[in-house]
């Protein structure tokens, strides 16, 4: 999978975990662990993955309170 899959991945995982009541703690997303495992400490890639996800759970937040 390429890095631009991983990130649309954890965009989608972000939104499905605030559509099933899910805190909103990227860590606790046993799929987006599965994207992370294997980045080396410090791998960028990790930090993008973390942010896509907890960006989208936000983004799904605001248009759930429109």
């Amino acid at each position: 999978m390429s890095d631009l899959q991983k990130l649309a991945s954890a965009q989608v995982l972000g939104t499905q975990a605030f559509k099933e009541g899910k805190m909103r703690v990227p860590a606790h997303d046993a799929e987006l662990i599965k994207l992370i495992e294997g980045n080396q400490v410090g791998n960028p890639m990790t930090l993008k993955l973390l942010s896509a996800w907890t960006a989208n759970w936000d983004l799904a937040n605001l248009n759930n309170n429109a």
